[in-house]
């Protein structure tokens, strides 16, 4: 019994001989590498697990390695790590460490076996990495996801995401739902919206999408998809897309918003207004030519009004013939006014006696007649 202790011992020493003459090559690791006895006892500490853990060398040997877990990882450390390491070789876990300060923080650990010159058994070698970095941003990760899910299932519009590359898009229940279809009847493909398009607008939806892609446009707009009853509905998109840094587009999020109300609210107000134009149009001209009566009315009477006046005033014929023609063009707002007197002749003419509002020649040239002839009547 003594002989076999002895031999273990030599065996240990000369484990602890064999790292000592490796402690040049481990410090120059940047990470942490640890080696401990079959107890837990630290053995061997490097230069990166002093930057790791705050422990000098000196602090650290002959501390377990329990010294470096946090209380509650203590039983999980030796009934799921230590043991089964021992017993299936090289183990790798992720796990909260404890620094000196009591400090925990992420790290990945492979451990393996440390075996002697004959390859038995006598400690465990283990090389950690701080991950807290990387644990930090999964977690912001999984919070940003989990409140999108919880934005998207609240939201009353509905999202989609494409992926270009691939030609899937994801659309939500909500946006599903807005066209009256369950999770499993509109497939993630970009022809499930393209399909649903009303004829009227599917040239101007896709030329929105393609000049936001290609020139970078806001992609705002509205369109009528076509519901699962076969009636259409007027949503309003948007979106935005993602280029990589060749300024290829490879991906292109947004929302669609069920704007059928407000939209055919909005169009029997158009077709109201359309209607009233039409009326104030047809009403104005009513008023216009009502306006355009009563002032020729106006213009009437008061010609009549001074032709009485002249009538009353003056002696000779000739003069008062005179007076109502210049009273008729000038009061009455007629171009010209001529009187003349009926000849009982052959031709039957007219002769011209006074005229106001145009050259004495002019009417003394026309050939005028009271004859029923087609032209030059009197």
């Amino acid at each position: 019994m003594r002989k076999d202790t002895e031999d273990k011992n030599d065996q240990i020493k000369a484990g602890l001989e064999y790292l000592l003459r490796s402690n040049y090559v481990i410090d120059q690791i940047h990470d942490a590498v640890i080696a401990t006895d079959l107890t837990g006892k630290i053995i061997s500490w490097n230069n990166g697990a002093e930057r790791q853990f705050d422990y000098t060398s000196d602090e650290a040997l002959g501390l377990t390695i329990y010294h470096l877990y946090p209380e509650e990882r203590h039983g999980y450390l030796t009934s799921d790590v230590l043991d089964i390491l021992q017993t299936k070789g090289n183990f790798e876990i992720e796990s909260t460490m404890r620094r000196k300060s009591g400090e925990v923080f992420f790290a990945h650990t492979s451990l393996s076996p440390l075996t002697d010159e004959t390859g038995e058994v006598i400690g465990i070698i283990s090389y950690s990495l701080d991950i807290s970095e990387r644990k930090n941003i999964e977690q912001s990760l999984k919070e940003s996801e989990e409140r999108l899910k919880l934005a998207i299932a609240g939201a009353d519009d509905g999202i989609w995401d494409w992926d270009i590359d691939t030609n899937t898009v994801f659309y939500s229940s909500r946006y599903k739902a807005l066209i009256g279809y369950t999770e499993e009847e509109f497939s993630d493909v970009l022809n499930s919206f393209v399909d649903h398009l009303h004829p009227d607008d599917y040239e101007d939806a896709l030329n929105a999408i393609n000049n936001h892609l290609d020139i970078r446009p806001p992609y705002d707009v509205e369109y009528r998809l076509r519901t699962k009853s076969g009636s259409y509905c007027w949503f309003r998109a948007r979106g935005q897309a993602l280029w990589n840094d060749a300024g290829k587009a490879i991906r292109m999020s947004g929302s669609i918003r069920d704007i059928d109300d407000k939209k055919k609210t909005e169009i029997e107000l158009a077709n109201y207004q359309n209607r009233l134009e039409e009326l104030v149009k047809d009403r104005t001209a009513e008023l216009e030519q009502a306006r355009s009566s009563l002032l020729k009315s106006n213009q009437s009477l008061k010609a009549l009004s001074q032709g009485n006046h002249a009538l009353a005033r003056v002696t000779d014929e000739q003069e008062l013939l005179d007076d109502i023609c210049r009273i008729i063009v000038g009061v009455g707002n007629y171009k010209l006014a001529w009187v003349g007197y009926a000849v009982y002749d052959e031709n039957k003419n007219i002769q011209p006696v006074a005229q106001y509002g145009c050259e004495k020649d002019y009417i003394e040239n026309l050939n005028l007649t009271w004859a029923d002839q087609v032209h030059e009547r009197g």
